[in-house]
Parts: C-alpha cells; sequence; structure tokens
C-alpha cells in the first residue's frame, strides 16, 4: 500500500530492519536523522501483512510478534541495565499493526512512565549513527539465532 507509512518503511528503508521473516520485522524509531536527541530504545515490530487492527491477526502472526518481542525486551534489558520493556499497540495513526517496544530506563520518574516514557529528557538520546551502532547490538544479541529474510 503506497500511502501506509508502514509499508514504505519496509520497502524504502530495508537497511534499518534488524529482523524480518514471513509474519514480522523490527526496527528502532527515529525521530530525526539530523539530530542526537532519538531516544535510545524505542523499537517497532510490525506485522508485514497490511491489515489493521489486532482482531484481525493470525495465530501465527500473533505468535511471531510475540516471540520476536519477547527476545527484543530482553535484549533491550541487557543492553541497557533497564528497569523493564514497554509494549503497546496503539492502532490510531497508521492501519496497519505494529507494536511499541520501549525499554524503561532507570530513574524515570512517574509521570514519564508508560506511552510517555520517551519524553523524559535525561534519557539516554543519541543520532541516527548511534541507532544503526545500537540496531547492530540489538539484532546480535536478539536474533542471531533466527533466520532471517529479505
Amino acid at each position: 500500500m503506497e500511502s501506509c507509512l508502514i509499508c514504505r518503511k519496509h520497502q524504502e528503508k530495508p537497511n534499518e530492519i534488524i529482523f524480518r521473516n514471513e509474519y514480522v520485522s523490527v526496527s528502532h524509531y527515529i525521530s530525526d536523522r539530523e539530530n542526537n536527541q532519538n531516544y535510545l530504545g524505542y523499537y517497532f515490530v510490525d506485522m508485514i501483512r497490511h491489515f489493521d487492527g489486532i482482531q484481525n491477526a493470525t495465530e501465527i502472526e500473533l505468535n511471531a510478534m510475540m516471540k520476536v518481542t519477547r527476545k527484543l525486551a530482553q535484549a533491550l534489558i541487557d543492553r541497557f541495565n533497564g528497569e523493564r520493556v514497554y509494549t503497546f499497540i496503539l492502532g490510531d495513526g497508521v492501519k496497519h499493526l505494529h507494536q511499541h517496544v520501549i525499554i524503561k530506563h532507570i530513574g524515570v520518574p512517574i509521570e514519564y512512565r508508560a506511552c510517555r516514557v520517551d519524553e523524559w529528557p535525561e534519557s539516554p538520546r543519541g543520532s541516527y549513527a548511534d541507532i544503526l551502532l545500537l540496531n547492530n547490538e540489538i539484532k546480535y544479541a536478539a536474533f542471531s539465532d533466527l533466520e532471517y529474510k529479505t
């Protein structure tokens, strides 16, 4: 779907995808390629098939999403010595099922928890180059035992 942001990402930015199989792909959220203000440890697990709403996923797709999410969450906890990993599906902005997977860094004040965790001003932030380096670490830690498909 040409107008779908996630479909375009899968087609136009394959170098930013750290894992992909026939059901899901994983990539880091990039808010701005030009500055050093990207929240480090904010990933998306996107479904490959285009559909809207978790109720339209198959059991196989949901199992694939959860398996990849669990591996990603553990790699984020290990890499950042994080407190926890938040996961959520909103479904309002883009009609293509994707899950947010975000590390909660140690010390996050209560007003920045959950969906606002990436707004905490003291959180680790970095450049596009920092994200690419982090992607390599996470890719190896989380997905080295899974088959990657293009």
